[in-house]
């Protein structure tokens, strides 16, 4: 392995952060198609595309920045952060694009309707006229015995 020069990156570290930044440009362009394709059937997807192009050029500025050199060489972890989010960013709507239900006006329910086996009554939640006075009567009591035990 080569030492590096001057305190600068070593040129194998050079070539890998190189061969990163072009797979996270690929893994871009590829989002960007796909969004482009997609985009005739669900206008929605011209969000992701311009979340995409606006994260394409915060990784641009961040790449000119290092390789122009006002972050420094030390700092290579932080172009390494920015390219692994975007590469993220980039395969995430790659899987949401093309696996995503297209948008055509109708709303489809998700989930299906959960069968309940107690039957609805008309029971309006009281007891009779009043416990405290013992004026109302159970549903249990079939002898036409009060609540109040009377």
């Amino acid at each position: 392995m080569a030492e590096p020069i001057y305190h600068e990156v070593s040129p194998t570290q050079k070539i890998i952060n190189r061969l990163f930044i072009i797979l996270t440009l690929c893994s871009c362009i590829l989002a960007l198609v796909f969004c482009i394709i997609k985009s005739t059937s669900n206008p929605n997807v011209n969000f992701l595309t311009a979340n995409l192009i606006i994260s394409s050029l915060v990784a641009l500025v961040i790449v000119f920045w290092y390789y122009n050199g006002t972050i420094g060489a030390e700092k290579s972890w932080y172009l390494w952060f920015i390219c692994f989010c975007f590469l993220f960013q980039s395969i995430t709507i790659d899987i949401f694009v093309w696996h995503h239900a297209p948008n055509n006006g109708t709303v489809h329910a998700t989930t299906h309707p959960i069968p309940t086996t107690a039957a609805i009554s008309n029971h309006t939640g009281s007891h009779g006229t009043g416990h405290a006075t013992g004026g109302g009567t159970h549903a249990s009591t079939a002898a036409g015995t009060h609540a109040t035990g009377h």
